[in-house]
């Protein structure tokens, strides 16, 4: 929604300023609240969610999380470890139901005869079109062994699945009303839960994937939106920042990992899902974390946001100034008085391509103990480099 954090709090301050409610009638009546959590270092609690108990994050997710919940630590806030309420997947049953509820006529009504929806909403429609007959009966197949083997899904029914057949029907008058009650009441549970932790924020990932390749959320599903279709279906205020990219080093899976226990435990949805990744392929995307406020706390969440961004801030300037300390440690005084103006190479691994030769070799030489591929430089070799590394940065 905007290039910047700052940019973002001004566009919606700035928006909230012109009271639409006097000119638009649905808006609600509240005036612009400036909140500031940086004032007086005010130490806050964060609630942690790192699984919807339908699909785990992948690895490149759960790193995002983790190096967010790392900054805050240090920052001195307090972070615990959130159980969801309920199965993330009553919460999809629930708010799948109620989205639903005209079985998709809604959805099909603006579309052109030339015009399509997105693979997963497109799987959802034609199982809403299913006689209930029908998905009845598929239901109670994915409960048992037999459909997964049919489908090469192994031994391990599909209840998931199985749930949404029995549920995504036409609902009756009636029936919607009970379903409205029903999120009221998962509603409260969150409630009284966020009072009994005396949290100020969840986090958790906004998606349990990085950005998926054009045609690869249909294997995902619209399961997979868990993590954030939660907060939708209880009103909660969420925010999205960038944390870092994928790293086909940090954030790969094992080589032998869809043959592991691990993956032959996951349910159906998350074997689907976890297909699609794939670290190498999704090298240098963005992987963000989203921030969740309750009801009516944009200001907040937008104050708890720039918290999450300045711990990060001080974490990556901890890393950049670490690894200077270690190459001047290994470096002689020459060169450590030559690179006194020129930080850049030697605070971010790797050198860039951008770099001369002999500065990337020096590099490579002195950050590894000598021990590296580099061959030992001299110190007019060195001073030389140190030149080099100037004119380039």
């Amino acid at each position: 929604m905007a290039n910047s954090l700052d940019d973002l709090t001004e566009f919606w301050k700035r928006v909230v300023g012109m009271r639409p409610w006097e000119y638009d009638h649905t808006c609600v009546p509240v005036p612009w609240k400036s909140v500031s959590l940086q004032e007086g270092k005010k130490r806050l609690k964060f609630g942690v969610i790192w699984e919807d108990g339908v699909i785990p994050p992948t690895p490149a997710c759960r790193h995002a999380l983790s190096k967010v919940v790392d900054a805050l630590k240090k920052q001195g806030h307090e972070v615990i470890d959130l159980q969801v309420i309920s199965r993330a997947s009553d919460c999809l049953n629930i708010g799948y139901q109620l989205l639903f509820a005209d079985s998709g006529e809604q959805l099909r009504a603006p579309l052109q005869n030339t015009e399509t929806h997105t693979l997963p909403t497109q799987h959802v429609l034609g199982l809403l079109k299913l006689p209930k007959m029908i998905k009845s009966f598929l239901s109670l197949i994915l409960r048992s062994h037999i459909l997964s083997f049919i489908f090469g899904l192994g031994s391990k029914p599909d209840p998931l699945s199985a749930e949404l057949y029995s549920l995504l029907h036409k609902k009756t008058v009636m029936e919607e009303r009970q379903l409205i009650e029903e999120r009221d009441i998962y509603r409260a549970s969150w409630h009284k839960k966020w009072m009994e932790e005396k949290v100020d924020f969840v986090l958790t990932v906004p998606y349990p994937l990085p950005a998926l390749r054009n045609g690869g959320s249909g294997r995902a599903t619209l399961m997979s939106c868990g993590y954030a279709f939660i907060f939708n279906l209880l009103d909660y205020t969420a925010g999205v920042i960038p944390v870092t990219t994928v790293s086909p080093t940090l954030d790969a899976l094992p080589a032998d990992y869809y043959s592991s226990p691990t993956f032959n435990q996951f349910n159906a949805v998350a074997k689907g899902a976890y297909l699609e990744y794939n670290a190498e392929k999704m090298k240098g995307l963005p992987l963000g974390i989203q921030i969740v406020g309750r009801r009516m706390e944009e200001e907040k969440v937008l104050a708890g946001m720039k918290v999450v961004e300045g711990a990060l801030k001080v974490l990556n300037t901890e890393i950049s100034v670490g690894r200077t300390r270690i190459i001047f440690a290994l470096a002689p005084p020459e060169v450590i008085i030559c690179v006194r103006d020129s930080l850049t190479l030697y605070s971010n691994y790797p050198p860039s391509p951008a770099h001369s030769p002999a500065a990337i070799d020096s590099y490579r030489y002195w950050t590894s103990g000598g021990q590296g591929p580099g061959q030992k430089a001299s110190k007019q070799e060195m001073l030389g480099t140190c030149a080099g590394v100037n004119k380039s940065d």
